[in-house]
């Protein structure tokens, strides 16, 4: 588990930490009738490849009329790093509330003028996580693993959307604060078992949010899609070829994708089901706009050739006008890269040889995730645009290669 990765962190950590006290920075913001507070602390400690090192921890506190908001003890159980790790506004909801936890996540309001905190996933062997299942035109929006703050990861607010996945448990209706548990011991169907935690799709109707699945056995590994309705606690299964649905990483997987082999259809019953369609030609290939907290925002191209590098650079350049004699060329027996300073940061073009892939990202790691997301979108949904008419299909390979 990944939490136990942070506990032995946190060891190292105290073993060679340094003589000089850490340095504390408390500063107070208002949201509605609550008051965050957010401590940086500031210091140096031992890092093994590059000896001592700065670096930048951010905690939080609540408060009301004062008062702290207090958490009971599953806030976090076996982490070695007590206290609240985030603390979230969560603007557009039916009345003043916060999100706010470490390994465990409450939802914050206020009641006959008393601060309450309710249970919205409480666990004890990985980190939580929040997504919005509808902030990107009806569909998902990133998904959040809870860390402690750092210099980057600086959001404060969450909105856009009304239904919030809390992890892959629960289900937050913003508007009502009625809360919706569809998976909690992550059963299987048919031997699938679910596959990954950040959500794919969110129902027309928003009733059905979509995740990944797997089933592995002596003769196959195959794939599928675990569909919960959440609020009735039903849930079915669509399997799928992941080859003849061009699926090359089940593990990143976007509505996109799923738009272009899947569609909602009611059955006999009445009910909206998810369902494979009947396509007469294959959709066209295209990238897709990936999230993880380091390095942020990218855009990944795979299986691709090496020509298709220059395309998308090339329309970079018509997007973006950047001076083309700052930009840095290598071309190494496995890797290609381009780096390319615009506007003060450093966007990167890598191409790998080995697994055929091509990713945009950004550089630097100080630019807040808004910032990244907002040049990466452009990017990715521009060159998308020109894959989805059908320019440089002859670019993408049929499979990757391996060393």
């Amino acid at each position: 588990m990944k939490i136990q990765y942070l506990i032995m962190f946190q060891f190292i950590l105290a073993l060679f930490g340094c003589g000089k006290s850490p340095s504390d920075d408390a500063a107070k913001t208002m949201f509605g009738p609550f008051t965050v507070e957010t401590v940086t602390q500031t210091g140096k400690r031992w890092n093994i490849n590059y000896g001592r090192v700065k670096y930048t921890n951010i905690s939080y506190r609540a408060y009301y009329k004062d008062k702290p908001v207090l958490f009971g003890a599953n806030l976090e159980t076996n982490t070695g790093v007590p206290g609240v790790w985030r603390i979230f506004n969560l603007k557009g909801a039916k009345a003043p509330a916060l999100i706010a936890g470490s390994q465990s996540l409450y939802l914050v309001t206020i009641e006959n003028d008393q601060p309450v905190t309710t249970p919205l996933y409480e666990q004890g062997s990985d980190f939580a996580a929040v997504q919005w299942l509808d902030s990107e035109d009806g569909q998902p929006g990133i998904y959040r693993e809870v860390f402690s703050s750092d210099s980057r990861d600086t959001d404060v607010e969450l909105s856009g959307g009304r239904y919030m996945a809390i992890s892959d448990a629960v289900v937050l209706d913003t508007k009502t604060f009625e809360l919706f548990t569809f998976n909690n011991a992550n059963e299987s169907i048919n031997d699938y078992y679910p596959g990954q935690r950040r959500a794919i799709a969110f129902s027309p109707d928003s009733t059905q949010v979509v995740y990944g699945a797997a089933r592995q056995n002596a003769e196959d590994y195959s794939q599928g899609l675990f569909c919960y309705e959440f609020r009735t606690g039903k849930k079915y299964l669509v399997a799928y070829d992941d080859k003849k649905l061009n699926v090359h990483d089940p593990s990143k997987l976007y509505p996109d994708w799923l738009m272009d082999y899947f569609e909602w259809k009611k059955n006999e019953q009445g009910e909206l089901r998810l369902q494979l369609k009947t396509l007469d030609a294959e959709p066209n290939k295209k990238g897709i706009i990936h999230f993880e907290r380091y390095p942020g925002y990218q855009y990944l191209l795979y299986p691709v050739k090496e020509a298709i590098v220059e395309h998308l650079y090339n329309y970079m350049l018509q997007e973006l006008k950047f001076d083309t004699a700052q930009v840095q060329r290598v071309h190494e027996p496995y890797n290609y890269t381009y780096t390319i300073p615009y506007q003060g940061r450093t966007l990167t073009i890598q191409y790998g040889k080995y697994g055929n892939d091509l990713v945009l990202f950004e550089e630097d790691d100080t630019s807040s995730y808004e910032v990244s997301k907002a040049i990466i979108q452009q990017i990715g949904k521009g060159f998308n645009a020109l894959l989805s008419d059908g320019k440089y299909q002859e670019e993408f390979a049929e499979e990757t290669q391996t060393n």
